[in-house]
This record gives C-alpha cells, sequence and structure tokens, in this order.
C-alpha cells in the first residue's frame, strides 16, 4: 500500500514530467475507479484541462486543474499513476488514461480496484470528506514535538497503533511504523501515554528521518509500487526489521521478531526495542 513516501515519490515525478500540461482527452475503463461524479463530466471537465500543481496530503495525491476543479487520487492498496509514451497496448488492469497533448499519457492503474480518483471543485479539496478527517502530516510543520507529546498523551493505545491512525498522523503506514520505532528505540506494543518527553523526542526526530530517506529513495517497492516513470523505489533494500522475521537484527544480530498488532504484522529487535 502506498505510503507516504511513495506518493510523495509520485507528486514529485508528476511535478517535474507533466505538471502544466493539457488533457486531449479521457478514456474511463473502470468505471468504478471515478467517485462522485458522472463519467460524461468527468471527461468532459478534463478534456482540454491543464495539470497545474501536484500536492499531496497524507497518503492523498491532489492534481490541481486549471478549470477551478481538482483530482483526489486515492490509491489504496495497488494504486499505480504513470506518465509514458502513449504508444503500444495499455497493461493489464488499467482503468482510466488521460491522453495529454503532446502524446504522453497518464495512466491509472489499480490491480484490486480499491484506489479511485474524484473530481472536486479546488475551494473544497480540504473539506472533503476523504482530507477534512486527517491528522497533521507526517512530514508538515504542524507535527511538532509538542504536538506528538499531546497525541501520545491523549493516547492508552500501542504506539504502533498510534502513528498508523491516519485521523492522528497522516501518512505513516504499516512499513514505516516499524521502521520508526525500530529507529527510536521504542518496542511497539508501548502505551502512548506511557512515553517520556525525551522519548517522544527521539520519535518525531525518527518519523522524520525515516520518511526523508524513503523519499530520496523513491519509496518501497515490495511487488505493486512504481514511481510516476514506472521504476522501482529501492527503500526495501534498507528494511532494518520490516519483513526480517528471524534474520538478525542489523544494529545487534538478535532474531527480528514478528508478532500481530490490530490484524496487521509488526516486526521489531526484542533487544534494541525492549519493552518497559
Amino acid at each position: 500500500m502506498p505510503e507516504l513516501p511513495e506518493v510523495e515519490t509520485i507528486r514529485s515525478g508528476l511535478e517535474v514530467s507533466v505538471m502544466g500540461g493539457q488533457v486531449r482527452s479521457v478514456e474511463v475503463i473502470h468505471t468504478g475507479s471515478i467517485k462522485e461524479v458522472t463519467i460524461a463530466r468527468f471527461r468532459r471537465t478534463l478534456a482540454g484541462a491543464t495539470l497545474s500543481s501536484f500536492d499531496r496530503r497524507g497518503k492523498f495525491l491532489i492534481i490541481s486543474l486549471d478549470v477551478s476543479d481538482a483530482l483526489i487520487v486515492d490509491f489504496r492498496m495497488t494504486g499505480q499513476l504513470i506518465h509514458e509514451g502513449d504508444q503500444g497496448v495499455l497493461p493489464p488492469h488499467t482503468h482510466v488514461v488521460f491522453r495529454m497533448v503532446g502524446g504522453t499519457r497518464l495512466r491509472f492503474t489499480d490491480t484490486r480496484k480499491f484506489g479511485s480518483i474524484r473530481l472536486v471543485r479546488a475551494d473544497q479539496v480540504c473539506n472533503h470528506p476523504a482530507l477534512s478527517k486527517l491528522g497533521v502530516d507526517a512530514m508538515g510543520d504542524d507535527l511538532t514535538t509538542g504536538h506528538l507529546a499531546n497525541l501520545t498523551a491523549a493516547s492508552k493505545r500501542p504506539i504502533k497503533q498510534l502513528l498508523m491512525d491516519q485521523r492522528r498522523i497522516a501518512g505513516i503506514g504499516n512499513i514505516y511504523a516499524s521502521e520508526i520505532l525500530f529507529h527510536a528505540g521504542i518496542h511497539p506494543q508501548t502505551e502512548a501515554s506511557s512515553l517520556k518527553p525525551e522519548a517522544i523526542r527521539i520519535l518525531r526526530s525518527s518519523i522524520r528521518h525515516i520518511l526523508r530517506v524513503a523519499i530520496r529513495r523513491c519509496g518501497t517497492t515490495m511487488r505493486d509500487f512504481r514511481t510516476a516513470s514506472g521504476g522501482y523505489g529501492n527503500y526495501q533494500n534498507e528494511f532494518r526489521v520490516y519483513a526480517r522475521e528471524n534474520r538478525p537484527c542489523r544494529r545487534c544480530a538478535t532474531p527480528v521478531v514478528r508478532i500481530r498488532q490490530h490484524g496487521r504484522s509488526t516486526f521489531f529487535c526484542p533487544q534494541c526495542q525492549q519493552a518497559e
């Protein structure tokens, strides 16, 4: 599932390759990918529109148009948005194709069909239900140490669960939660409210560090994720604990442990992340 680094990688890639480009036509192959608007209006609005800016909020990509509208792209489990030359057969699971003036195409592909593209008024983006309930962005200036301290103090949940709660902190998913907690030396089952001020300071620093490194590595490709040009992420080559069950910790050589938390796998080093 694309998390913040993957969506940021797509955003920055599209900003370079297609920002300012004009849509010539739109082909909707799977109508279920388009939400909250008729297919006819979607195609009519996009035809001739210019892609004026690319922004991100948590795990959502926001594409502003020059016609007072915007697209909210939710990649969910397997969504991809790839800018490429407009030639050859469309790959399987391609659901929406934006054909651009100049001979390229922007292709939305989604194997599991959970992802979506919403057309909304630009002035309603922030108030849209998909975004309005999101917490502070994990890479935003609002995630200060003080704000993180308030979030942890108010929660008796395990810290990993809090990190993944998009209503509190937007952008962190299962992969980066495990990696962040390893970097911070915090056991994933630690009750959030029990964290001391120094641990909170370290945790905030670890959030920024891990996400920044992952963005520089163009995200993580375990199976489906592709960059905006169709390439692969590289952060999976730097995992310290995620998907390394029974393999030696890269720091202390203790075997990495996998547990289940709220239906998701959590990976940690029992030596480097001791429970208090």
